[in-house]
This record gives C-alpha cells, structure tokens and sequence, in this order.
C-alpha cells in the first residue's frame, strides 16, 4: 500500500507539473498562434514578351501572361475541439478522486462543506439530459449517482481507519464505471462530456476561488522561506533580503493590476499572472507539507491536507489551462484578476503580518519561516481578515468585474456546447448573453462572427469582428473584419481595419503582409513597397518572412520592375526552392527577358494530378524556354500530365506544351497544341487563332493565315487587324484590303504618313515616291500586275537585304500559286543577275521549282535533293530528328516528303501524313493534290474524290480547275490499272 500511496503522490505531482507545463505553453503560444493562420492565394497574371514577330513590314512583340502568385493570410478555422473536453475530463476524473478521498479524511464540518461543493458539481451536471432513467423522473439518475457518492462518502467518515489509497480506488473505479454506463447509453453523437463540463462549471469556479485563497496567503511566507532558509544565526542582512524580495512583489502585483483593471502598459518584463498562480501553487504545497500542525484541527489523519491540497491545485490548473486552450478570455481574465487582487489584498496584510510580528528575528538572521505561524503581537485569523477585506475592497473598487466575466464564461461555454451539437440558433443566443455580461469579449465575437459567416450574414459578422477588436482582439480578427470591409467594397475601411491591428500588433507579420495587398489592390504601391520592406526587417527567417518574401517578388513583377532591382532578393532555384517564389521569380525572369539559369524541376511538381501552383510552375517556365538558348524539352512531361485528372488544367497544360514546342522549333507540334486550344476554347478567345494566323503568315501561306486571322479578330483579337491587312492584300481585292488597313490606322498601329503611302498604292499601281516604304509597298500591293523589270527596279531600292528577300519570296509564292513555272524561272534569273543570292534564298528557289514540277503520276525515283536543300534551313536544329516539325507548312518539303515515304513502300504513313497537312491546311493546292495521288496510289478513290469536293470551297478557280484535271486524269490512270489487272 506504501508504493501505491506514492505511486498516486508521483502521478498526481506529474499532472500538476504537466498542468503547469500546459499553462506556460498556452500563454507563451498566445491565442493567434494557436488559432492559426490560412495561407490563401491571390492568382495574378501579366503580359510579359514572348517572341517577336517581323514579317513584310509587320513588326511588333507577341505577349503572353506569366501568372503571380501573391500570398495573403486568412484566420484558421476557430473550433473547440471536443477532444480538450475529453482531456480535461479525465484530469478532473483523477483530481475529484483524490479530493474525495481526501476530504473523508477531514472533520465533520469541513468535511461537509467540501463534499457540499462536489454535490453542487453533481446537481449541475444536468444528468436528465442523457435520458437515463427519465421513464422514472427526470432527475432520477442525478439523485442516484448524489446517493452513491454521499454514501461511500459518508462510510468513509465513518470508517475512517480505511487508508487513503483504498479510497481513492474506489472513487475512481466507481467514476469510470459511471461514465461507462452513461457512455452506454447516449447516442454516438452527443456530446456529453462537454455538456457536463460546461454545466457543472460553477463548482470548478468555487474549488478554484478557494484554492487562489489559499495559494494568495503562501506567498508572503514563500518569500520569507527564500530569504532565511539558509540563515545561520549571526547577523545578517535578511531582513534587507525580505523586504527587497517583498518590494518587488508587491510592485508586479501592482503592475498586473494596472496593466489587468486599467490597460496600463509601460512595455515593462514582469511576472504576469498566470505564472504568479503556478508558482504560488507549488508554493502552497511546500507550506502545507512545513506546517501542517497550523490546520490540525481540521484533520483526523497525518497528512491529508497534503491530498486535499493536491486535489485542489489539479482541478484548479486543469479549469485554468482548459479554457485558455478554448480561447475563454473571460475565464481566464476573471481568474487573472482574482488571483492578482487576492494576491495583493493579502500580501499586503501579511506583510504587516510578518515585519510586525517577526522583525526582531529577522534582524537576529534567523530563520523565521519555522516560527512564522506563531504570532507575538499580530494573530493570523486578524491579519487574514483584513487582507480578505482589502481583496473585497478591491474587487469593489472595480465594480466586481471578475464576478462578471465569470458569466460571461459560463455563457460561452453553454453557447460552445450549442454549437458542438449543432445548434447555431441557440449558440448565437449563449454568446450574446456573453457579451452582456462581458462586453465586447473575444470568445463570444469571434464566435458570433463565425456562426454570422456561415449563415451568409456578412454585415453580422462584421460587426461582431469589429466589437472583438475594441478591447484588444486578435491578428485573426482584424484580418477577418478588413476582409469582410474589402467584400463590402468598403476599400479604405479595410485598410484602416489592418492599420488599427498593427497599431496594437507592431510585429505581425501576417498584418503587414495584408497590409502590403490592401494598398496593392488600391493601386499605391509605393505604401505597399513600404510595409513588405517593413516585414522583411522584422523577420528574416520561417513560413511568414517565405511569404513576404514571395509577395514582395511578386508585386516587383507587376510593378513591371526591372530586373536589377529584385535580383539581390531572388535565390537560385532547387528542389527546396519554395514552389510560390520560383512562379514569382520565372514571371520576373520572363518580364525582363531573362533566361533561367535553371532548369525543370520535377521536385516542384510531385504528383500527376495537380494543383493550380504547379501548372502556374509548368506555364511560366514553358515560356522562359523561349528565352533561353539552349532551352530544355518538356513537351514529353507536359503532355504526360494532360489527362482527365488534370482536365481543369487543359488549357494551361495545352498552351505551356505549344510554347515549350515552338521554343524547341517543333513547330508542328506547335500547331497542333494551338488547333486543339481554338478548337476547345477559341469561341470566345481568338488568341490562339492569332498565334496560328502569325505562324501561316511567316511560311507565307497568306490564305491560311487570313482565315486564322479574320477568326481571330472577330473574336475579339484587335491586335489581329494588321497581320490580317498584310494577308488580305494577297488574297483579297484591293478595295477591302483597304478597308482593313484603315482599321489598323484608326486603331493607331501605323502612323498617318504610313497610311498614306499604303492607301496610295491599294489604289494606284504607278510608283508615286521615292522613300524606301515606297518602293515596299508598291510591290507588296501590285507585284501581281507588274512586270519582271518593274519589281527589279523596285528591288534595288530596298536596302535591307531582309525586306527585300520577304519581297522575292512574296512574288515566287504568287507565281507558285498560279503555277507560273516559265515566268518563275525569268524572275530567279533576273534576280540572281542583280544581287546577290544567299544560302536561305537560293534553297528557296530550288525547291519553289520542285514544287511548279508538272507530273501527274507520283515520281518515286530520286527526290531526296528537295529534302537536302532544305535541310540547310533547321541547321541550327539537327538535333530535330523529325523535320516535318520544322517545315510542315513548306509546300516544297511536303511534296518530296510524300514522294519518299511512298518510295520507301511506306504507303499508310504518306496517308496520314498528307491527310494531316490538309487538315491544317485546305488552301494549299499542293497539299490536295499530294493526298489525292497518294490515295489513288493507294486505290483509296472515295477520299480523293472527298478532297476534289471539298476544295471547291477552298481553292481558287484556278487551283482548283488544275485539280479537277488532276484528278481525270489519275480516274483514268486508274481505271487503265483496274483493266490490267483483269
């Protein structure tokens, strides 16, 4: 039984310790801490360059958005979690135990009283609402289990040789077997612990009052105990000791009044309250061991003040730590309170207790503790009574506030119980009967404020947020209110609402950065600047300065910074890199047109579904591929992604694959990316049409670019108009080409003297100047009409040696078209006799004379020199094993590409292959007769027959009489292989 009692003594010293523990970490981590923060993003976007574009006489920039990510911080969700009931109510399972147990070993009277409170804590339980034994009475089971307790207890008293572990066993185990019945028989989802705790909170409230008494008259003699305990008898300065000691008591207490009853703040270090009760509590456990004769009167066995004691500080701790840990400031400022005004009212009555009493033998530097409850001149009963007189006082003087708050407690914690069951309407009620009782106390605001927002009442939940903050509030609910002012599009009040929290939380963070996107929303960002700079200086490590750090990068980008002034902020990015500061800091990079000197990082992207951050990750560095010189493949990942987990992605995933394609000059892959982008989302976006118009426009395929581009500018793409107008002047008669040049100059995107000189030769072609945009135009708009020595003369007038081969190339497409072959050769060679060919040019000319090859059957001899003279073209791209990639929209390529696949025997692959190019491009005469000769190769007659019909709406009369020629004659070639055959 002895290793047991201390066994129990060991146990019970744990938990209060761990108590105590608790206590210090709750106030340490304060109530915003432990609420927490939600970390929510804001999705920015912003144009930044992507390639430019220069093609006869159109040249501009082509921009695409980089995404932003800006953090922003909302309140963590305020809950009660029903496990702190549970906790809480195996603590007080164990304390009320030993109280028991111990109070049998006391005197009758005491013995009631104490037991008396544990009776009140029986009858507030509200037992009738588990619905046990109501088929009998209501309070049926609560008489019950008072019966038992007053029974055992009562057999106690009478048997008292029953040692005290005996005891305590048995109140246990007869605890535990309660709350299993109970447990048996409430439904799962009844809270009934919590209800029990919360309805029985008067009885914790006088065990706890009566042990801040207590704990309240050990303090002074703690403080003698530390001043003489290694006094030896000769003259010394103890009696200085004490009374420096008892000084700077004295004064913290003093301090914790101003600062608890009259919000007095000198930024001062002083022992708050709560660490005062928890030294005092094991102070209190020291007196009770030195001087447990004092309260012999009271006992009938040695040393069960001890477990009385113990009992009292384990309920006290628990209920104190329990409602910190719920976010109670009503309880916990009640108790603060009390526990300072008791502690003042009696420490100054046992001072004079003490000086009064013991002076003679301080001065002797003996040790006094060990006589300190045998008074000369002053008895302790007197001395008690004026210090409860001075508590009572007190506790006048500010109107008995702390008795209050109390009910205010009670409220929040009935309305807590409400709302764990579900019962919102009856909850809002308990909170704002709280806040009668404790005007403007966070607990029930911020609950209010809760219940507000789920109950879509936003001008509710303000107010309620609002009426936290104006006693102190917390981060969260200043945040909460400026969130709900910014909905309201109440801009200023939202800012003010984040002013007045920094106001009273200098350093947080969280604010600050808040604070920083309030006035970035409001367009100052020179303010916004001022406060990411100023949460920068406050932290320089952690979640909240990664967070800063990103927005700060972030608002750099669309501030459109340069480079240079956020580069001494941006870190190399790794596999640690935070994956919000490396979106931030390609969008930077790809603003300035800076390459990353980093590659894909697959660390980033960890799983194949995503997330919105790791797309934004996949897209903005997809377009700093284009920016880097040797930049990286990733068209195989991108597309791995592309799935139907990742559907609400597709549009991001299809653009990051087209541009990382065109960065990679897999320009057919390119294309197809964009095709599926118009065909899915093109009805209301023709940004894609214009990437696809541009593409057609520089291979010089002018009627597939005016059909993209005309789609793309209906649809709402205005920066469509001048490339459209170059096309059309090609394909379309000079009226409404003229038409659509008058738009680009109403739209400002040439200049008036530009203007002039275009509409001047859409209605004239005699050359009328002598500018070199004058020799220009009057090619571009009349080379058609003109004669071989005309465009020559023209020619020489152009000085730049790239505008002048656009223009040659211009006039060989033409003759290409209308399948000119002798005036092509005339041309070439009055060409080569005046300047100066190079590589690119002559390669072009070769094979525009391939393609003017006049065969109707398919030549299957040698055709790879078409082939090897374009080659040339991609020999900064040989890694592109597949050059189809490069040169899909090149007539020349297509037509010796199909003539090998079908010498290779390759006859399926020539199918797809030209069926494909015709898909994307049904204007192109040499991509229609490729697939009909393949499919009458191949004895596919219906698809050729399908194509003749269909270019009937696609090709111009004559393309499309040469067709029809094509195609009789191959119906013959046909039918004269079909009679060999028989």
């Amino acid at each position: 039984m002895i290793n047991g009692i201390k066994s129990l003594k060991n146990t019970g010293l744990a938990i209060l310790i761990s108590n105590a523990i608790a206590l210090c970490l709750l106030y340490i981590f304060d109530l915003s801490d432990r609420i927490g923060w939600v970390k929510e993003n804001i999705i920015e976007s912003i144009k930044t360059p992507l390639f430019s574009f220069n093609k006869l006489g159109v040249n501009f920039g082509i921009q695409s958005d980089s995404f932003v990510f800006l953090d922003t911080y909302n309140s963590g969700n305020l809950t009660i979690p029903y496990e702190n009931y549970v906790i809480y109510g195996c603590i007080l399972t164990f304390s009320f135990s030993v109280y028991l147990a111990s109070i049998s070993g006391l005197k009758r009277i005491w013995h009631a009283i104490l037991f008396g409170l544990f009776a009140i804590l029986i009858g507030t339980f509200h037992f009738e609402n588990l619905g046990i034994l109501n088929e009998i009475h209501d309070k049926a089971f609560t008489a019950l289990v008072l019966l038992i307790y007053v029974g055992i207890s009562f057999y106690y008293h009478i048997k008292n040789h029953i040692s005290f572990g005996k005891r305590y066993l048995s109140y246990f185990v007869t605890t535990i077997a309660l709350i299993g019945i109970i447990e048996i028989n409430v439904s799962e989802n009844h809270h009934w612990i919590a209800e029990a705790i919360s309805y029985s909170f008067p009885s914790f409230v006088l065990i706890s009052i009566l042990f801040i008494l207590f704990i309240s008259i050990s303090f002074p003699f703690g403080i003698l105990y530390i001043t003489t305990f290694k006094n030896t008898g000769n003259d010394g300065d103890s009696y200085k000791h004490f009374i420096i000691f008892y000084v700077i008591y004295i004064l913290n207490l003093v301090y914790c009044y101003l600062n608890l009853f009259h919000s007095v703040d000198f930024d001062l270090y002083y022992l708050p309250p709560v660490l005062n009760i928890i030294i005092g509590s094991f102070i209190g456990l020291w007196l009770i061991q030195q001087q447990e004769d004092l309260f012999a009167s009271a006992t009938r066995e040695d040393s069960i003040l001890y477990w009385v004691y113990l009992g009292g500080a384990l309920i006290t701790l628990s209920t104190y730590a329990f409602h910190l840990s719920i976010f109670d400031t009503s309880f916990t400022n009640s108790i603060e309170q009390f526990s300072t005004v008791t502690m003042l009212g009696f420490g100054g009555a046992f001072s004079i207790y003490i000086v009064y009493n013991f002076h003679h033998i301080l001065k002797k530097n003996l040790k006094v503790y060990k006589v300190a409850f045998q008074p000369q001149n002053i008895d302790f009963l007197s001395s008690w009574g004026v210090g409860l007189l001075l508590t009572i006082g007190l506790l006048f003087i500010n109107n008995f506030v702390s008795y209050r708050y109390l009910w205010a407690s009670y409220n929040n914690q009935l309305g807590d119980v409400e709302l764990l069951n579900n019962n919102k309407y009856l909850a809002e009620e308990r909170y704002q009967l709280a806040d009668l009782y404790h005007l403007w106390n966070l607990h029930s605001n911020l609950m209010l404020g809760k219940i507000a927002e789920e109950n879509k009442r936003p001008d509710v939940a303000l107010v309620a947020y609002q009426n936290a903050n104006k006693n102190k509030g917390i981060e969260q609910s200043y945040l909460k209110a400026s969130a709900l002012e910014y909905q309201n599009k109440n801009y200023i009040e939202s800012l003010f609402q984040l002013k007045n929290g920094l106001e009273k939380f200098p350093n947080s963070l969280p604010i600050i950065n808040n604070l920083s996107l309030r006035f970035y929303q409001l367009g100052e960002m020179d303010s916004a600047f001022y406060y990411l700079d100023k949460g920068m200086s406050i932290s320089k490590e952690g979640d909240d300065y990664q967070s800063i750090k990103n927005n700060t990068i972030g608002l750099s980008v669309l501030n459109k910074s340069k480079f240079e002034d956020v580069s001494a902020l941006l870190s190399p990015l790794s596999e640690v890199s935070n994956i919000y500061e490396t979106i931030n800091h390609l969008a930077l990079l790809n603003q300035n047109g800076v390459s990353s000197a980093s590659k894909y990082i697959p660390n980033l992207v960890k799983d194949t579904t995503l997330n919105g951050d790791e797309v934004s990750y996949i897209y903005n560095y997809s377009i700093n591929t284009l920016l880097d010189n040797d930049p990286e493949d990733i068209t195989d990942i991108i597309s791995s992604l592309n799935t139907m987990n990742n559907i609400d992605y597709k549009q991001q995933l299809l653009f990051a694959e087209g541009v990382n394609s065109k960065s990679q000059f897999k320009n057919y892959n390119f294309w197809l990316a964009f095709d599926k982008l118009d065909h899915a989302y093109g009805t209301t976006n023709g940004y894609y049409n214009f990437m696809l118009g541009l593409e057609a426009l520089q291979n010089n395929q002018f009627e597939l670019a005016y059909d993209k581009l005309m789609n793309a500018f209906r649809t709402g793409q205005k920066s469509a108009i001048y490339p459209l107008s170059v096309s059309s002047s090609q394909v379309n008669s000079k009226e409404k080409t003229l038409e659509l040049w008058q738009l680009v100059h109403n739209m400002k995107m040439i200049s008036d003297e530009e203007f002039k000189i275009i509409s001047k030769y859409l209605k004239t072609s005699t050359l009328d100047g002598n500018t070199e945009k004058d020799y220009f135009y009057y090619i571009l708009f009349n080379h058609k009409i003109l004669k071989k020595d005309n465009i020559i003369n023209a020619l020489k007038e152009i000085g730049k040696e790239y505008d002048r081969e656009e223009i040659v190339l211009l006039v060989l497409n033409h003759m290409m078209i209308e399948r000119k072959t002798e005036q092509a050769k005339s041309f070439i060679q009055a060409y080569s006799k005046q300047f100066n060919v190079s590589n690119n040019l002559n390669a072009e000319f070769i094979t525009s004379l391939y393609v003017l090859e006049e065969k109707n059957d398919i030549n299957i001899e040698a055709t790879e020199n078409p082939i090897q003279t374009l080659a040339f073209k991609i020999k900064k791209k040989e890694a592109i094993e597949d050059q189809t990639e490069v040169l899909f929209l090149n007539d020349a390529f297509n037509k010796a590409y199909t003539h090998q696949l079908l010498k290779e025997e390759k006859g399926e692959d020539a199918f797809n292959f030209t069926q494909q190019l015709l898909y994307i491009n049904p204007f192109s005469e040499t991509n229609t007769a490729q697939f009909i000769q393949v499919c009458m190769h191949l004895g596919l007659k219906d698809f050729a027959e399908s194509a003749v019909v269909e270019s009937e709406y696609k090709l111009s009369k004559g393309a499309q009489s040469r067709i029809n020629t094509l195609y009789s004659e191959l119906i013959k070639q046909y039918q004269q292989k079909i009679n060999t055959w028989e």
